[in-house]
């Protein structure tokens, strides 16, 4: 079955999807910060976590000892087209949440492949211990983070070995990258050690891709990685368009 093994929240309606995400999201950074005082929080960028960022960034928490970073990004400057550090920026990262520390994942590199390695490094030292959320999104052709299904660069995401946290990637040819080729995203070992992974997929559209995803492997659909999470991961859909 397609929910087996992880917890699967199917609203009625997309008014309850944004809030019932939103809340359980905002318990899980609440017992991050009683537990350590600190709180770490890595988001994606996309319509479907839009509103749900809204939710969020009204919420009474602690933001000021929360980090946020992005599970990955274009490789153009904040600021420009497509950047998802402005996208963050602009929906999460305001009202009360405007208090968080943010680490962006883009540098002055002319390209992704270039500027990789050395934000890898600061990644590291900034995110080195527990990471308590990552948010995911998912395409309608099954790619989530930048991972595209069987593009030329995947291997380098799913790397367990000796991975890097963060790597290049080469979405050419990709229809779900609109345009937008040269990316860096997490690995897959740093969504792995997430403490809960939430992935937002409203509409029966997006619901149907992902319980497809079921059946195939994870060069075809790489959302399916997600399931490896267990009953770490939380899918947020709803019924409707």
């Amino acid at each position: 079955m397609p929910t087996s093994g992880y917890n699967y929240h199917v609203a009625d309606s997309a008014e309850e999807y944004v809030s019932e995400a939103a809340e359980a999201i905002r318990l899980r950074l609440e017992d991050a910060l009683l537990e350590r005082g600190r709180a770490s929080l890595l988001v994606s960028g996309g319509s479907s976590p839009k509103p749900v960022y809204d939710a969020l960034s009204r919420t009474s928490l602690d933001w000021k000892n929360i980090t946020v970073s992005l599970v990955d990004d274009r490789w153009v400057p904040q600021g420009a087209d497509g950047s998802n550090a402005s996208f963050i920026m602009e929906t999460l990262l305001q009202n009360n949440a405007a208090e968080a520390s943010f680490l962006p994942l883009v540098n002055d590199a002319s390209e992704a492949k270039f500027g990789a390695p050395d934000m890898a490094k600061v990644f590291e030292k900034e995110l080195s211990g527990v990471i308590d959320i990552c948010i995911m999104g998912m395409g309608t052709d099954g790619h989530t983070a930048s991972w595209f299904p069987n593009s030329k660069t995947l291997e380098k995401a799913f790397e367990v070995e000796r991975a890097a946290s963060l790597v290049w990637q080469d979405a050419s040819g990709q229809n779900g990258a609109s345009g937008f080729n040269d990316r860096i995203t997490v690995s897959l070992p740093v969504v792995m050690r997430a403490r809960d992974v939430f992935l937002l997929i409203p509409g029966q559209k997006k619901k149907s891709v992902w319980e497809d995803s079921a059946g195939k492997n994870v060069h075809d659909a790489p959302v399916t990685t997600l399931r490896a999470a267990g009953t770490r991961l939380h899918v947020y859909t709803h019924e409707g368009a």
